[in-house]
């Protein structure tokens, strides 16, 4: 299937963007031998970059009919403001069924997972520690997280937060490979346990996993992530 191109919330977005821009310049100004993380700062901050750059591409994986809930204009003017997603994504195609597709982000999900393996390889954290922590995360995740119809999976932005303080205390060796593996592993298994919650008679057009709804609480551990390894 092609992936599908879903732009994001432009205000979020401008937001983590400020958030690079001096973060970077940590990072160029940061002497070598003070940073000890496993990545170079500038090879860090252009992978976050790319994560953010690419958060706009879903990758579908199960598409199925679900049935189409009847909107007030009230409330699709609500979902819009809310969650920045289009009234013309809400409310479909005509009809009372979505062709609803399950995808996952590319920026928001697999590249993400991909480096969390990656930390995780070249570590040398105990597998128990990072175990810990993930789990944590996999059950704060699927408790926060909601299925919004119409909308899609959302999971509060400050979830990620969460991440910081159980590196801190299961992991003080090496906080950022303990936040930033456990963190963003945790979050994006959390979210595929809420696929089964999904309600096939109160259906949306995307339920993306990583992308809009629930990106801001993966990327924030990487940003904290980055931000710790410069300090």
């Amino acid at each position: 299937m092609r992936g599908i191109v879903r732009y994001p919330d432009l205000r979020m977005m401008l937001f983590f963007v400020f958030l690079l821009v001096p973060i970077f310049l940590l990072a160029y100004r940061i002497e070598p031998s003070a940073y000890e993380f496993s990545l170079a700062p500038l090879t860090f901050v252009a992978i976050s970059l790319l994560f953010l750059l690419l958060s706009i591409i879903e990758i579908p994986i199960i598409s199925k009919k679900m049935k189409k809930p009847r909107y007030t204009d009230s409330e699709i003017q609500t979902r819009e403001r809310l969650y920045s997603v289009s009234r013309e994504e809400i409310e479909g195609d005509e009809g009372g069924l979505y062709d609803a597709v399950i995808t996952l982000n590319l920026g928001g999900f697999i590249l993400p997972l991909i480096f969390a393996l990656y930390i995780a390889i070249i570590s040398e954290l105990a597998i128990e520690e990072l175990v810990i922590i993930t789990i944590i995360m996999i059950t704060a995740t699927n408790l926060l997280t909601i299925i919004e119809p119409g909308v899609g999976i959302i999971t509060p932005s400050p979830t990620g937060l969460l991440a910081l303080p159980l590196a801190m205390i299961v992991t003080p060796s090496d906080v950022t490979t303990g936040m930033l593996v456990s963190g963003i592993i945790g979050i994006e298994l959390g979210l595929l346990t809420k696929i089964f919650a999904i309600d096939i008679e109160v259906g949306s057009p995307i339920f993306s996993i990583g992308g809009k709804g629930n990106f801001e609480s993966i990327f924030l551990v990487v940003m904290l992530g980055l931000l710790f390894s410069l300090v």
